[in-house]
């Protein structure tokens, strides 16, 4: 396939673009002019410098493509230039990447921008296909699991802001990546939004324990109430005080994130892996770089 990758130099969209070219096909991404291409270089793409928002500049650089992939976030309004950009160069697959965030019960800002992404896609008259994965982990770039693994390593008892019963279900990037670029070649993927998602779901507490195991840690876990700590920080939100801990965090932290991937595994014949599995490469990845410790021997969580 010629497929059109948006997002190509972020976390995600690198592995995704890394996997379109392990399987030959040819690629162009869309960055934005402040974006690091020395990897996309590498790898032999065509980079096409242009504003996501601005369908009219970057849509000639879409002509002649079999696919848009679109990796950037849906939460930021580009939806319907989008669309429209696919259209005028007359791509008429789009593979879009949304998130299971959506079906959280926090009133979160994000919801209704990403909702009306959403309706916009599959509303485009195009051929579709919305992937939501859920938290997406795997290398010491991920947002949520490095940071993680830095606490285990470093602190003896690990505090749980909440039960820590919650189910989560991460999905390592690399299945992420294999997902769109089969639904990007399945027509049966046509016109089907997708949850896609980790091997099995696990709660907090078996994240920290998985983790602390591989790290060779013994840890304590301690739970902590979690409303007291969502009103203060509701409060320092009101009163503007920065701290790198959000409300919506905590309380998201305590709400159920397990999906079923079935529909998207039996019509893309992509089986994602389990946590353990997943998260051992990052934490040796972050051990290579000096990012933590090495592992000790004969310790356990």
């Amino acid at each position: 396939m010629r497929v059109f990758v948006t997002g190509g130099g972020g976390f995600t969209g690198e592995r995704v673009v890394r996997r379109l070219c392990a399987e030959n096909h040819a690629v162009t991404c869309l960055v934005r002019a402040s974006t690091h291409t020395e990897v996309l270089q590498e790898l032999g793409v065509e980079i096409a410098v242009g504003d996501l928002g601005d369908p009219s500049g970057w849509s000639s650089f879409a002509a002649g493509h079999d696919v848009i992939i679109h990796v950037a976030s849906m939460g930021f309004g580009h939806a319907p230039a989008m669309m429209e950009g696919a259209r005028k160069a007359g791509v008429s697959r789009v593979v879009c990447t949304s998130t299971t965030a959506l079906f959280t019960n926090l009133n979160a800002r994000s919801i209704a921008v990403r909702t009306a992404a959403e309706t916009t896609v599959m509303k485009s008259g195009l051929d579709w296909t919305i992937m939501r994965p859920t938290m997406i982990y795997g290398s010491h770039k991920d947002r949520n699991m490095c940071r993680l693994i830095r606490l285990i390593d470093r602190w003896p008892v690990i505090p749980m802001l909440g039960s820590g019963r919650s189910l989560q279900q991460p999905i390592h990037v690399d299945d992420v990546a294999r997902f769109l670029v089969a639904a990007a070649a399945e027509p049966a993927a046509s016109r089907n939004a997708l949850n896609v998602s980790g091997a099995d779901p696990l709660d907090f507490r078996a994240v920290i324990r998985t983790i602390a195991s591989l790290l060779g840690r013994r840890r304590r876990l301690l739970p902590l109430p979690a409303s007291p700590i969502v009103g203060a920080l509701q409060l320092a939100q009101w009163t503007r005080i920065p701290l790198p801990l959000k409300a919506e965090q905590v309380q998201r932290l305590n709400e159920d994130k397990a999906f079923d991937h079935d529909e998207a595994v039996t019509l893309l014949g992509v089986q994602p892996r389990n946590f353990r599995d997943g998260i051992a490469p990052e934490i040796e990845e972050m051990q290579s770089l000096g990012l933590i410790s090495a592992r000790r021997s004969r310790g356990h969580a």
